[in-house]
């Protein structure tokens, strides 16, 4: 705003540069989707969603209760972190199979447990009087709560709640914005205000963990915002694993397929498990074909990941296990993305599976040499290196389609990146006047993103005319488009592939001194 001018001196006004600028949106945020012990569940409101986000294995230790033998997303989740994620989102699917949320009744409130699963089993609770000072207008109606989860031995107190509907301590408020453990069922307010327990209130019934999920349950619906399309609700994602849920270590196709369908629309990348029967090169080979039909063009946002690992399992006595790869291999891209940048392949001697003591099965390179060109990459054990990442080509990567575009996994996901930091940053161009001025702060902000990258490398070519170009004016921009409210901008860079193949060239030169 002008500053105003009243008498005669010098003024000073403070404008604006006009350039709003791009920040770059984070690279490896992963997405697991599958069964976990306890937390909040693909179907829960906004509020509990928002608990998925995790930081690190404490952390869904302490939400979705750590390693547990059905769930082989946990196991995953534990590799993402071993090998350098950072964040992750947890979409837990659950399958009921029966009475799901433990209850306990106190008085007329019926509690329960604040996510599906038997560890609300283990939850007590114990009601007292001593809430201090009363309220005359409230004439006793107030109580303290204590909650024991007996599994974990966490416990919560809430003081001076009420069962009065809508007042500011009632029970059911209270709960809903401070418990990780417990709810009041709807329906069980209004009553009278429970009596004192002498001793600790239990579950009345115990429940079950679920059933294991089918394929419906893990596609889900687009309306409720479950199974895959509870990334939805995710603000950022940029990795999705889906571990094997079916009994015998596998992921229906179709639920591959959807997955894959949200990934192009989200802008995120598709890391898939080898299916568990591919034990030998063999069956990968022959495997293959089966998934990449079933992706199709959206195979461009997905790349397969053959043999499994071999672990020790904690919940075996540390005897080892065969445990599926996403997980590790999500770890390697954040890692890479960290050090390196998200344009570098993550695959090579430096792209070291942590936590891992062998493979399922040892490809040489002869198998190598026949998996690479199908699209399949494969984890090698490597003299002095051990389990590393060896392939670095998507689904769209097999010789056969001839897809020279989006072949290698870090050209896609920089190219995934700059659309994505691009889109979130030019959101303040809506609605603004569609005119050569808007165009040139798009230019200026656009730019802005182009050139760091090729500041850090992430181009081919000497020089930023030979590493990209970007054009935003009246002949991307025509009057017609401006007539229909578009604003066309053109980009275009020129993307460092990996060198997969690196051949030196000998000559020996005999005869001479």
């Amino acid at each position: 705003m002008p500053v105003p001018v009243k008498f005669p001196g010098v003024f000073v006004e403070e404008l604006s540069g006009g350039v709003g600028g791009i920040s770059g949106v984070e690279t490896s945020v992963a997405a697991f989707i599958g069964r976990a012990l306890r937390g909040p569940t693909d179907g829960d409101d906004v509020r509990a969603g928002e608990k998925g986000d995790i930081f690190s294995w404490g952390d869904y230790e302490r939400v979705f209760g750590g390693l547990w033998r059905e769930s082989a997303m946990s196991y995953a989740v534990r590799d993402f972190f071993d090998n350098g994620g950072r964040r992750a989102v947890i979409i837990r699917v659950f399958h009921a199979d029966g009475p799901s949320r433990a209850m306990i009744r106190a008085g007329t409130v019926e509690l329960v447990a604040a996510s599906p699963g038997a560890w609300g089993n283990r939850l007590t609770v114990e009601i007292d009087h001593a809430s201090g000072l009363e309220d005359p207008e409230m004439d006793g109606a107030f109580f303290n709560l204590t909650v024991r989860d007996t599994g974990t031995g966490i416990m919560e107190r809430f003081t001076k709640v009420t069962l009065v509907e809508n007042h500011v301590r009632s029970l059911d408020r209270v709960l809903e914005a401070e418990s990780d453990l417990v709810r009041v069922r709807l329906g069980s307010m209004g009553g009278e205000r429970p009596e004192a327990t002498a001793g600790a209130l239990v579950v009345e019934s115990p429940v079950n963990d679920g059933a294991a999920l089918e394929e419906a349950d893990m596609i889900g619906k687009a309306d409720a915002g479950t199974g895959l399309y509870g990334l939805n609700k995710v603000g950022l994602v940029n990795l999705v694993c889906v571990p094997p849920y079916l009994p015998g270590g596998e992921v229906d196709l179709s639920v591959l397929a959807a997955a894959a369908r949200i990934c192009v629309d989200r802008r995120a990348f598709l890391i898939i498990d080898a299916p568990v029967g591919w034990t030998s090169s063999d069956a990968a080979t022959r495997g293959v074909g089966s998934i990449c039909e079933a992706l199709g063009e959206n195979g461009r946002n997905a790349a397969v990941y053959f043999p499994w690992l071999c672990q020790p399992d904690p919940l075996r006595g540390g005897e080892v296990g065969v445990f599926p790869p996403c997980g590790a291999v999500a770890g390697v891209f954040a890692r890479t993305d960290t050090v390196r940048g998200v344009w570098k392949a993550p695959a090579g001697v430096e792209a070291v599976l942590k936590g891992v003591g062998s493979l399922s099965v040892l490809v040489d390179d002869r198998e190598n040499a026949v998996l690479n060109p199908l699209g399949v990459n494969c984890l090698r054990v490597l003299p002095r290196t051990g389990p590393v990442v060896w392939g670095s080509r998507t689904l769209r990567g097999a010789d056969a389609l001839g897809d020279s575009t989006w072949r290698y996994v870090p050209v896609r996901r920089l190219a995934l990146y700059i659309e994505e930091s691009v889109m979130r940053a030019t959101r303040w161009a809506v609605f603004e006047p569609n005119d050569e001025r808007l165009w040139e702060r798009l230019r200026v902000d656009i730019n802005a993103i182009f050139q760091g990258l090729f500041r850090q490398g992430a181009f081919a070519g000497s020089t930023a005319t030979e590493a990209y170009f970007l054009r935003c004016d009246a002949t991307t921009t025509t009057p017609a488009d401006v007539a229909m409210g578009l604003v066309k901008v053109q980009v275009g860079f020129a993307p460092l592939k990996p060198a997969e193949f690196v051949v030196l060239e000998f000559q020996i030169v005999a005869g001479q001194a």
